[in-house]
């Protein structure tokens, strides 16, 4: 049933994205049909359907457990108890959850870019899934990421810390955001340039002699857990993050090609050059914990949340227009085909 709907609304996305210029008048109209039509999917999915709704089901029950107390997030405690109170379902979180992952990413989107809808056609193909119906904690917090990024382009370093704040109550994994406070938006100077193109060749050397961020720390604890998970690396119990990933290639040559074309861009996308140096932490930060792959992905795809822009702003750089946008469905259908089909991420039935 998934597939079918999400398919229904990915082709809706291409054609509005193609006739953006000419929809004006019924944009808001658009988006308000296809965030309703995410948030409803997400808030009411059938439990079991995806790889964590067992789960949360049973956070829900457990709520009042001291020990979820402790290691879950307030917001996390906060809307188990109120969603008991309305109705003892776990779909009163889920619709929670969905309302402010899906709904904030809009509002996000329409603030950074001047066209909508190929940045939602990005977002539907890959972060939706992801984020928005299975990490839904993290689908807020991706979301308040994006909401923080036009402040801190603007120089706002304040807003934009509050909003990686509340990020972090809803995904302690959000805490990792905060550095991008010292970037800033200005030109990408010649310095700065060379010293991003070069991000991809020392993530090679980093994979290649297998350097962890988190066993170069002076803390005997995390290097000995590394190292075990480095000798379970070594002897095929635990899988190494791969040196290069579909998705991570998608998110390469954006990266690259945004950074060779960021002046012409930036007459459109302001904040260019900071989804730039955040694309550069992502897949940084992809290889920087190589031998603990689920946080190396984990962390590299809540800074990689920013292809929901970055992709789609290579549209400004060709002419005529459509020629890029029919660029940035064929990468969006890639994306689409991927996650949707080949990894066969959840139970599609027709």
């Amino acid at each position: 049933m998934l597939f079918a709907i999400i398919l229904a609304l990915f082709l809706m996305l291409v054609f509005l994205g193609f006739f953006e210029e000419y929809l004006e008048r019924y944009r808001l109209y658009f988006c308000a049909f296809i965030a309703v039509s995410l948030f409803l999917y997400a808030g009411m999915r059938e439990v079991g359907f995806d790889h964590d709704s067992d789960n949360y089901e049973l956070y829900v029950i457990s709520s009042d457990n001291p020990l979820l107390a402790f290691f879950a997030e307030p917001s996390f405690v906060l809307i188990c108890e109120v969603s008991k109170r309305i109705w003892n379902d776990v779909h009163v979180v889920f619709l929670i959850y969905a309302s402010l992952g899906v709904f904030l990413k809009f509002v996000a989107i329409r603030r950074l870019t001047p066209f909508i809808f190929l940045p939602l056609l990005v977002y539907v193909a890959d972060m939706y899934v992801l984020h928005d119906l299975t990490q839904i904690r993290g689908g807020v917090a991706s979301a308040l990421f994006l909401l923080a990024i036009k402040p801190l382009s603007e120089g706002r370093k304040k807003r934009a810390a509050l909003y990686m704040l509340a990020a972090a109550l809803f995904h302690y994994s959000a805490l990792i955001l905060f550095p991008l406070l010292l970037f800033g938006n200005s030109d990408l100077t010649l310095k700065w340039k060379i010293a991003l193109s070069l991000v991809f060749p020392l993530c090679v050397v980093m994979y290649m002699v297998g350097f962890d961020l988190l066993l170069s720390l002076p803390i005997p604890y995390i290097q000995s857990k590394v190292e075990l998970y480095r000798e379970q690396t070594d002897v095929g119990i635990v899988e190494r993050n791969a040196l290069i990933r579909p998705f991570l290639f998608i998110r390469l040559v954006s990266y690259y090609y945004c950074l060779l074309f960021s002046n012409t861009i930036k007459e459109y996308v302001p904040s260019i050059n900071l989804l730039i140096k955040i694309m550069g932490v992502s897949i940084i930060t992809y290889y920087a914990f190589t031998y603990i792959p689920v946080i190396g992905y984990r962390l590299s795809e809540l800074y990689g949340v920013v292809e929901i822009l970055l992709i789609p702003a290579m549209i400004y750089t060709m002419r005529p227009m459509y020629i890029g946008k029919l660029a940035v469905v064929l990468v969006a259908g890639v994306m689409f085909l991927y996650t949707y089909v080949i990894w066969d991420l959840l139970d599609f039935t027709l």
